[in-house]
Order: structure tokens, then C-alpha cells, then sequence
């Protein structure tokens, strides 16, 4: 996964081996995340993608998910990833 894969490149670039708990954590997030980004993206580019006849199969804007179901998709995404920072780094928030 791509999103994961920068931050454990990033480890590696600097020597750091990632035990299999820390590559778990980083697999974890990166998955909640980028499902927020691609939801986010499908939000956010709604009314333009409906103007666009080639778009018309979207899940969005063929009428296969409400706005409502993405907007409840994007606060569980959040709310997972965010979660799942609190849970395996709980000191780090006095650093954001």
C-alpha cells in the first residue's frame, strides 16, 4: 500500500528495521487513511464528475452510494485511523 509504503521507506532510508508490530501499525494506518483520501477526493469532485458523461458509472454519482453513506465512510475512516494513532502511539500527542 502506498501510503504505508512512504512512511516505512522513510524508516528504512534512515537504518531503522521495522519489527513486524511497528510494519502492522504502519499497514494499519496507511489503509485508514488513503480509504479517507479516496473517499474525500469522491466527495469533494461530486458535481464536477456529474457534469462529465464518461464519469456516469461512479458509485457516487450513479446514485450506488448516497453523499450520505460517503460522508459516514469518511468520519469512520477518520475516526479509525485516528484511533489507531491514539492506541499505538499514545505519548505523541503532546508532540501535534
Amino acid at each position: 500500500m502506498l501510503t504505508a509504503g512512504i512512511a516505512m521507506m522513510g524508516a528504512y532510508s534512515t537504518g531503522h528495521v521495522l519489527s513486524w508490530q511497528e510494519f502492522t501499525v504502519f499497514m494499519w494506518l496507511g489503509f485508514w487513511f488513503h480509504a479517507f483520501g479516496g473517499s474525500y477526493n469522491e466527495f469533494s469532485d461530486y458535481k464536477l464528475d456529474s457534469m462529465v458523461e464518461e464519469l456516469s458509472d461512479k458509485p457516487l454519482v450513479s446514485g450506488a452510494v448516497s453523499l450520505t453513506q460517503c460522508v459516514a465512510f469518511m468520519f469512520l475512516t477518520v475516526f479509525m485511523g485516528l484511533f489507531a494513532v491514539a492506541l499505538f502511539f499514545p505519548f505523541t500527542w503532546a508532540i501535534v
